[in-house]
């Protein structure tokens, strides 16, 4: 990825991390991208695959080619084991 790029930022908690620490990693991800110029348009975090209670999380950043990714990533699903947090989180360049 290069300066310019769009992405979406997904925070995966791999099941036993607090709230806390999902925020905390989140938001220094997203920092980190912006100081690369990279524009992170969506965050979605939550439990979405759990390991069995593991204490830790994954990061996936999935680069935004087209503006029906964006509407792909919005799209709201009725999922039994799909739990991301709800609303998924619009970002700007612009936002701190």
């Amino acid at each position: 990825m290069q300066s310019g790029d769009r992405v979406c930022l997904i925070v995966n908690n791999l099941g036993a991390c607090t709230d806390l620490e999902i925020s905390i990693i989140a938001r220094d991800t997203l920092l980190l991208l912006r100081d690369k110029g990279i524009i992170v348009e969506r965050i979605v975090e939550g439990r979405i695959l759990t390991s069995l209670e593991m204490h830790g999380m994954s990061l996936t950043i999935l680069k935004i080619r087209h503006e029906s990714d964006i509407g792909n990533i919005d799209y709201t699903v009725d999922c039994k084991h799909f739990k991301a947090t709800k609303p998924i989180y619009s970002f700007t360049q612009t936002n701190n």
